[in-house]
């Protein structure tokens, strides 16, 4: 019996637990994305790429359970490959190779997230963040099929509009550390990168 207590005591906390309102919120979060990419010489083709990343973000508490924020967003991706890629050469003759490419992306966004009100330490969250991005494609190397030898393109850098949408569970050990997981898309009308997926998983202080 005292051992059920004990664990229902842990999960409902006092109340000042739950009391978001008012409270600033810092957190780092890491995750991993999984790219969808076009092609950056002819746009014909398309690959997806794991890229690790990395969040810093800032978050007020309006109320319990609106909060508003500001983030900064960076992830990377190495080697990024377009298997039978369909190019057409500077002579003007149509290749089909393996073409691959290095991706940096760099952004910030503002946000609005709602907090499920549980009663408990355990919450549901959802945030929807609009921002921009600055997109960079670097070490462009394609390599034309049975041949020894690449061709290299200059690097490509895009600035875009980013839109992501996310969800995740958050738990709060005492008055001052939350963790979570979750997961949430990134999307960029237009780009060389229109879409990703990501899962983060973050760590937070609130003062």
């Amino acid at each position: 019996m005292l051992a059920r207590l004990a664990l229902l005591a842990l999960l409902v906390g006092p109340s000042l637990a739950n009391a978001d309102q008012r409270e600033l919120y810092t957190s780092l979060e890491v995750a991993p994305y999984v790219l969808n990419l076009k092609d950056p010489i002819s746009e014909r083709s398309t690959t997806t790429a794991l890229a690790p990343g990395a969040s810093l973000s800032v978050a007020y508490g309006i109320t319990n359970t609106i909060h508003v924020g500001a983030a900064l967003h960076f992830s990377m991706a190495s080697n990024a490959t377009f298997k039978s890629a369909q190019i057409v050469l500077s002579d003007g003759t149509p290749s089909t190779g393996t073409l691959y490419e290095n991706v940096t992306v760099m952004g910030g966004s503002a946000f609005a997230l709602y907090r499920f009100d549980t009663g408990t330490r355990l919450s549901p969250l959802v945030q929807a963040d609009v921002g921009v991005a600055s997109l960079s494609y670097s070490n462009i190397l394609y390599v034309p099929s049975s041949a020894s030898y690449g061709v290299g393109s200059p690097n490509i850098t895009e600035f875009v509009l980013e839109l992501r949408a996310s969800a995740r569970a958050e738990y709060r050990f005492g008055d001052h550390l939350v963790a979570g997981v979750g997961a949430g898309i990134v999307v960029s009308p237009g780009a060389l990168r229109p879409w990703a997926i990501y899962f983060p998983i973050n760590v937070g202080w609130i003062w």
